[in-house]
């Protein structure tokens, strides 16, 4: 049992204080390579739009495809709960940041 109030803001300041941060090697930095994952490329209209149909089955799945000049586009099935009417999935540009 802590007796003290200096001894009581002690204990919460250690338990409360971040974590201490790992270091960082020594040496030459580390620079970890971007993985890439293969995504498949589908048939699409001139805007690159996804012919493929948006559903259920293909909730969350991504999928690149190319536009009539030649562009490439990223895309992702993306279930949109309404709240008026049916829900309905429809195909979202995953953009570059």
């Amino acid at each position: 049992m802590i007796r003290t109030l200096a001894a009581a803001t002690a204990v919460a300041a250690t338990l409360l204080a971040p974590a201490p941060a790992i270091a960082a090697p020594t040496g030459a930095a580390v620079v970890a390579a971007p993985i890439h994952v293969a995504v498949p490329r589908v048939p699409a209209d001139a805007n690159g739009v996804p012919l493929e149909r948006c559903g259920p089955a293909t909730d969350g799945r991504k999928v690149e495809t190319e536009d009539a000049v030649g562009g490439r586009h990223r895309f992702t099935c993306h279930h949109r709960r309404n709240l008026i009417g049916p829900d309905e999935w429809v195909w979202l540009e995953i953009l570059a940041m």
